[in-house]
């Protein structure tokens, strides 16, 4: 019998879990970056019938992170602009994985909120961040950095 198990991370992680999504914008995409789903690209929200012949199943596509948008993951390398967008590899909430950082981040385990810009920012709200969308960082780190964290799991956050 074949042991499908990933190497084991402190109790109650996940050490990586990831999934390939296709992304459709035409920007390069960051190791570490957020991306929210892309539930426009491939159906007509009137009929639920698929614009494109060939594009990727409802719920499969992805792109640059926006206000409003719902949390699908981070990206696991670096991938280079591509007009035509891409598949890429994103971290799914529960792994430990690498983050943009956009503020320093002084204490280990401070929580961190994903935001349009790109990176993983202080919570602005006064009710704590819990869910899909906020990790709690590992280490220290200076702003811009990529930091280890662990992606948080549950309801989508609202991204500011």
């Amino acid at each position: 019998m074949q042991n499908n198990m990933l190497i084991v991370g402190p109790s109650g992680m996940k050490s990586e879990s990831t999934r390939r999504v296709f992304f459709t914008g035409s920007a390069a995409v960051k190791t570490g970056q957020p991306v929210g789903f892309d539930y426009s690209k491939n159906y007509d929200q009137n009929t639920g019938k698929a614009l494109v012949s060939g594009w990727p199943a409802l719920g499969n596509c992805v792109k640059t992170l926006e206000a409003g948008d719902e949390f699908a993951g981070v990206a696991s390398r670096d991938y280079d602009a591509n007009e035509n967008g891409q598949w890429i590899d994103v971290h799914l909430p529960g792994s430990v994985c690498k983050v943009i950082a956009g503020v320093a981040v002084t204490a280990v385990k401070t929580s961190l909120v994903c935001s349009s810009s790109g990176k993983f920012v202080a919570n602005s709200s006064s009710a704590p961040a819990h869910g899909a969308g906020s990790v709690i960082a590992l280490h220290k780190c200076g702003s811009g950095q990529l930091v280890t964290a662990k992606l948080e799991e549950g309801a989508s956050i609202t991204v500011a």
